[in-house]
């Protein structure tokens, strides 16, 4: 396995590990259709400023999952495309052989929304890929994918891959509160984040040890530009209004308290600090 699909690192007594899936380069004309409300010339700009050497034509797009060893428990934070295919990347069972970890020692599986690349791997041959894991979602993701709502929106094949992958995992699912403490020991407390707007119920996660705090924001961005046009938003936000709201009200926070941040679609390992200048904010890669 190539050297950057893992990145460890220590939040107090938690062991965090980044699952680097895949990096997709999406070019000009793909970025123009995912954010179809801005205009191209704003958007080439906006691109070359996030990535220079692209001359503003293309934007490296990443997808990475968190695992974590926490309050006595194995954490897989989203599973990514697949279980053991891996679809432009690798399968979760691939990454998790690569930590030293098995399936089965994977007890806690928190799914942060129901978008195709964060549930994939929730489920291998038609059945639950790791059957023994409790698997937490929101109680509002869940009934938005469940109930109906994301039919009416997207049609019935529009949601029929979530609906499946959560009726073969019924068994195994606890719905949660938006804002509700997920795990907690001694010295650790796992949170959900409240998130909404990207999906209906999307949560972050708050891991907090030892007076040390990460927040995993997930896709409440998807593309660095962002932070410097942060009501841009893609086409995947269900509720683009309701999605800018919650990105502004998140990266201020991030910035007031100078928390590390996790963005699953940022540049692996996708791990930086936030910066608010005026109206627009900065990222500041950390280095494990």
């Amino acid at each position: 396995m190539i050297w950057f699909m893992v990145n460890r690192f220590d939040i107090g007594e938690a062991s965090i590990v980044v699952l680097g899936i895949a990096s997709v380069r999406r070019d000009f004309d793909q970025l123009s259709e995912i954010f179809p409300s801005v205009e191209k010339d704003q958007l080439e700009e906006a691109i070359r400023a996030a990535q220079p050497d692209g001359a503003g034509q293309y934007l490296d797009w990443s997808f990475n999952s968190v695992l974590m060893r926490a309050c006595g428990r194995t954490i897989l934070v989203d599973t990514g495309f697949g279980f053991s295919d891996g679809g432009p990347g690798a399968g979760m069972a691939q990454l998790l052989n690569e930590c030293g970890v098995r399936p089965e020692e994977v007890n806690t599986i928190v799914i942060t929304h129901g978008h195709a690349d964060h549930i994939g791997g929730l489920i291998q041959a038609g059945a639950p890929a790791m059957p023994d894991a409790r698997v937490v979602i929101s109680r509002k993701e869940f009934e938005f994918w469940m109930d109906g709502q994301a039919e009416r929106l997207f049609g019935a094949e529009g949601s029929s891959a979530q609906q499946s992958t959560f009726s073969i995992c019924r068994s195994q699912i606890e719905c949660v509160d938006m804002d509700t403490t997920i795990l907690e020991s001694a010295d650790t407390v796992i949170r959900a984040l409240p998130s909404p707007g990207h999906t209906p119920g999307q949560i972050g996660i708050e891991v907090r040890s030892q007076g040390y705090r990460l927040w995993l924001l997930v896709d409440t961005l998807h593309a660095p530009f962002q932070l410097g046009h942060p009501d841009w938003s893609p086409r995947f936000d269900v509720n683009p209004e309701l999605a800018r709201v919650t990105r502004r009200e998140l990266l201020t926070k991030a910035a007031e308290l100078e928390l590390p941040v996790h963005l699953y679609h940022f540049p692996f390992p996708g791990l930086g600090n936030i910066e608010e200048a005026g109206d627009v904010f900065f990222f500041k890669p950390i280095r494990q």
